[in-house]
């Protein structure tokens, strides 16, 4: 009896979609395990920021950089910002440096930015930039990236988008199984 034959009969449909529905579960069962085999892996790059980037990130350490300063920055410095502040801590940065981008950006020198001051400086400049960057930071930021980010938040009063992206960010913690649920509570 040939395979068309064996489709033609209710017991081989049967088979069909049984072996249809074993294959579909074993499917989704290797999705589900490779999961957090590949987050593992998966991180935030961040490149060396531009030189005006970096000079005014020396400013906001210095206490020098104002609210004004930071609005009139085109969105590729502010981002340089962003940038500057989480290349402070190198194994939190992750290699984003050299050929290929596989080596990890240098030590800082000079000032380094403190969280509570810069995240306010940041989110007074901003608060629709800021978000946006956190949120990019907390969806494919590695945890030590993600631990790093929230630190901004800290001192942050009184800002909405800040408030709505800290919602958003708690609710999916707990509907992901995140481990950083807690922090974001």
């Amino acid at each position: 009896m040939s395979w068309r034959e064996v489709a033609r009969t209710p017991s081989g449909q049967a088979r069909f979609l049984g072996a249809l529905f074993l294959a579909a579960a074993l499917a989704s069962l290797g999705l589900g395990l490779a999961r957090p085999f590949f987050e593992g892996f998966v991180r935030e790059r961040y490149p060396q920021p531009s030189e005006r980037a970096a000079r005014l990130s020396v400013a906001a350490a210095t206490g020098s950089a104002s609210v004004a300063a930071l609005s009139s920055l085109e969105s590729t410095d502010f981002d340089g910002l962003y940038l500057a502040y989480m290349r402070q801590d190198p194994d939190v940065a992750g290699p984003a440096d050299g050929k290929g981008g596989n080596d990890l950006p240098p030590p800082p020198t000079g000032p380094l930015l403190d969280s509570t001051a810069f995240g306010q400086l940041l989110f007074a400049a901003d608060p629709v930039r800021a978000s946006a960057l956190l949120r990019r930071t907390l969806i494919v930021g590695s945890q030590p990236q993600r631990e790093r980010a929230l630190l901004l938040t800290r001192g942050v009063r009184g800002c909405p988008e800040l408030s709505a992206l800290l919602e958003w960010a708690a609710d999916r913690a707990r509907r992901t199984r995140d481990p950083q649920a807690p922090a974001l509570a």
